[in-house]
């Protein structure tokens, strides 16, 4: 009698190697991937992962029995080296727990293959093995022996809530372009608008009538509204998009603020308010993006130069702690109420400032919000009517 050696699993396949083999929905890179007609297949595309061949093939009948289109591989599928085009993955840790969930990693940390649900078949399911499976990445977890109707049923819910998913992010998709389409186009035309009225506002409105002035007056707040309005709506459909992403670098706090100043400077001496801002006296540096912080401080300015009544005050404090810097917009109006900062950061809250009427979406401090999220900072509002609001923003030194 002689000792048989046991048969080693299928080792892994040099990159290219794979396509000989290989169904039309897991193809080797660099080729093209040409997807045939499998996509209309009743259970879906199952891309069945693992080195035991019996159970590969005897799961694998069976689910094409129920419907499903099953591409049977052994340990062989290297995501960083492979393009996989399945519905839902099967991984057996009969490879081995690490190779096993190593793959689960490795399929999660791409983009392309990142919303695949992933369930794992296993020999072993105390708490401890599905915390680690569940902790790598994996949807769900089938205890061995499977019982194939009830692997099925899970396959179906998986498939269902994938195929919801990606109805939902189509409607998204469809209407972040149209938004962006809408914003675009229209921007142009009204900032047309709005240099016409201010122009009218500056050279003509002085000689009307008052009756006429205020309605002048009134148009110019109005189709800065609408601008404003389309800038923001354009901004969030960019930034939900991934679209103008913050670059990172030393930022020069003193000259951000000076140039925030700068711009609301005209604006407020029209309504008589006071712009004070006040600095350390040592350099002061953040880490974060120049443009996008500009961009929040002038937002929190615009905000507070709305609430605040003529003759008040606007401050921008920058104060310096161990571990982030603070830039505080205060002003001094009637504060905003409760019911209303509730929902702040929740998309569009629209409400008028009691001082001034002037009209606010609060898209821009949802944006705001997430641009400084997007340099690891924080945006905090408090306030209290008949005090005044102040607008906190903390960023890592």
């Amino acid at each position: 009698m002689t000792d048989e050696k046991p048969k080693s699993p299928p080792a892994l396949l040099p990159p290219g190697a794979a396509s000989r083999d290989v169904s039309p929905w897991y193809v080797a890179r660099p080729k093209p991937a040409v997807v045939a007609g499998t996509s209309g297949a009743p259970g879906g595309r199952i891309l069945l992962v693992g080195a035991v061949e019996h159970t590969r093939a005897s799961v694998g009948a069976e689910l094409r029995r129920q419907g499903f289109q099953v591409q049977e591989l052994g340990a062989e599928l290297d995501p960083s080296t492979v393009k996989v085009d399945a519905d839902v993955i099967l991984v057996d840790l009969a490879m081995g727990e690490a190779s096993g969930l190593a793959l689960v990693q490795a399929v999660r940390a791409r983009d392309e293959t990142r919303g695949i649900p992933i369930i794992v078949l296993s020999d072993h399911t105390e708490p401890d093995q599905v915390v680690r499976a569940l902790g790598a990445g994996a949807s769900d977890i089938v205890s061995k022996p499977v019982q194939l109707e009830i692997l099925a049923a899970r396959l179906g819910v998986h498939l269902s809530n994938k195929r919801a998913l990606e109805r939902v992010q189509r409607h998204n998709q469809l209407h972040r372009d149209l938004l962006r389409i809408a914003s675009h186009d229209l921007r142009n035309p009204m900032a047309a608008v709005m240099l016409n009225l201010q122009f009218l506002d500056r050279r003509s409105a002085p000689f009307m009538p008052p009756e006429e002035r205020k309605l002048v007056r009134r148009a110019v707040r109005n189709a800065q509204f609408s601008l404003d309005l389309l800038e923001n709506l354009l901004e969030l459909v960019n930034l939900e998009g991934g679209v103008g992403a913050v670059r990172h670098t030393d930022v020069n706090v003193a000259q951000v603020v000076d140039e925030v100043m700068e711009r609301h400077a005209a604006r407020a001496e029209e309504k008589r308010v006071e712009l004070v801002s006040s600095l350390p006296e040592m350099p002061t540096t953040v880490r974060g993006d120049a443009i996008r912080l500009q961009q929040v401080l002038n937002n929190l300015m615009s905000n507070a130069l709305k609430a605040t009544p003529d003759g008040g005050r606007v401050e921008l404090r920058v104060t310096v702690q161990p571990q982030t810097v603070n830039l505080d917009v205060v002003d001094h109006g009637p504060g905003i109420p409760a019911e209303v900062q509730a929902r702040l950061f929740q998309g569009v809250v629209p409400h008028a400032r009691a001082e001034s009427g002037e009209k606010s979406t609060g898209l821009g401090l949802m944006i705001a919000r997430r641009l400084v999220e997007l340099q690891g900072g924080t945006l905090v509002i408090t306030s209290a009517e008949g005090v005044g609001t102040t607008a906190s923003v903390r960023l890592p030194r």
